[in-house]
């Protein structure tokens, strides 16, 4: 067997010629390699590291932002509840306030509550997140958005309704009023009152028909109890043999003969509704469409063919057709009622008339068809 341990005579760096035993081992080069492949390594570690700590972060951020928002909401919510009197400011500041009213409005991208003289309190209050509140209200429905800003800027916004049931009411026959109102501050009264629900409605009115063209008929509603707490109604009409239009405050347009029911509503929630039958007589349809029909297209040597007119609706008041040629050198024509003619050629043939229709009501529509004027032979038979 060979011996590995061998030693090899080599020179030292004085020459003296020292012998030496060979020992491996790294270079210096392979330990600064090593060392930078490990700092690269561990640089990559910590960045994803750094990633993922910050995304952790936003995500908590996010979440918190949302859920601020939607305690402020719900805290708002509350405390409309059972408001009454609500009215909508814009930059309203209390100053001292009055006694027996609450104020909700903001400050600096901060949201305040204050009662009456007592010291106002923050519903949302941070550093680093605001809001921005805005309040829409129409009729008894109240909107709520509350838009969070961090750093200035719109991070997330969240939008909701309440509906007021303590508002004082406008009588029966009054319409709900529909008008869109818009402001970032409320002053409102809280009034806890039990609610009264409409238990029976009863449509009334001074007459059961409309005889004018177009006429108008007021109606009315018997509200029971008569201390129901919203008798507001809403009001529609659903078409019969007739057809109308009904007012927000329940006057009825008529449009068509025949009759329609009219349906009250009430709006407090209880869906309590009645009805009542209307009939019209004396209006004026006005045609929307006119139909020619030729008994044939072909007029065979000195024949002739009969031509109708339809005006649509079927019950369009006025039906009478206006007729012409355009040249009366080829063909005329004989009026056989209000909407037929008798077209006559004058035995030209291989010509053509254009016969056109119109409605007479005011409407003036237009219809044309074209006719022809051929031959007449024994080969030919006319239709």
């Amino acid at each position: 067997m060979l011996n590995t341990n061998i030693l090899y005579p080599i020179h030292d760096r004085e020459g003296t010629g020292t012998m030496k035993q060979h020992k491996n081992g790294f270079t210096l080069i392979e330990l600064i390699v090593t060392l930078a492949i490990t700092v690269l390594i561990l640089g990559v570690i910590l960045s994803m590291f750094s990633f993922m700590t910050n995304s952790n972060k936003d995500v908590n951020d996010n979440l918190n932002i949302q859920s601020t928002a939607q305690n402020i909401v719900e805290t708002v919510k509350s405390e409309l509840q059972n408001a009454s009197q609500v009215t909508l400011s814009t930059n309203l500041v209390p100053g001292t306030g009055l006694d027996g009213e609450y104020y909700i409005f903001q400050r600096n991208n901060i949201l305040y509550k204050k009662v009456g003289q007592a010291s106002e309190t923050p519903i949302s209050a941070s550093s680093e997140i605001l809001c921005n509140m805005t309040f829409t209200k129409s009729g008894n429905i109240l909107g709520i958005t509350v838009n969070m800003l961090k750093s200035g800027a719109s991070v997330y916004k969240l939008s909701t309704t309440v509906f007021i049931n303590n508002l004082e009411h406008a009588p029966a026959t009054t319409a709900i009023v529909t008008e869109v109102l818009t402001g970032n501050s409320l002053t409102y009264s809280k009034r806890i009152k039990s609610l009264k629900y409409v238990q029976s409605l009863i449509v009334t009115s001074s007459t059961d028909l409309i005889t004018e063209n177009n006429g108008e008929l007021q109606m009315g509603v018997s509200v029971l109890p008569v201390d129901a707490t919203n008798k507001n109604i809403y009001w529609s009409v659903k078409a019969g043999t007739g057809n109308a239009a009904i007012s927000p405050t329940g006057k009825l347009k008529a449009l068509r003969n025949g009759t329609v029911t009219v349906v009250a509503t009430t709006a407090d929630g209880s869906a309590i509704s009645a009805s009542k039958i209307i009939t019209m007589s004396n209006q004026t349809v006005k045609a929307t469409d006119l139909v020619v029909q030729p008994s044939s297209q072909l007029i065979y040597g000195p024949g002739s063919i009969t031509i109708s007119a339809f005006a649509l609706p079927q019950d369009t008041s006025n039906r009478a057709i206006s007729w012409s040629l355009d040249s009366y050198e080829n063909a005329y024509f004989e009026i056989i009622n209000f909407r037929q003619i008798k077209l006559y050629s004058r035995g030209l043939t291989n010509m053509s008339v254009i016969v056109t229709a119109k409605t007479t009501d005011g409407t003036n529509i237009v219809k044309t068809v074209e006719i022809l004027m051929v031959p007449y032979t024994a080969s030919t038979q006319e239709p």
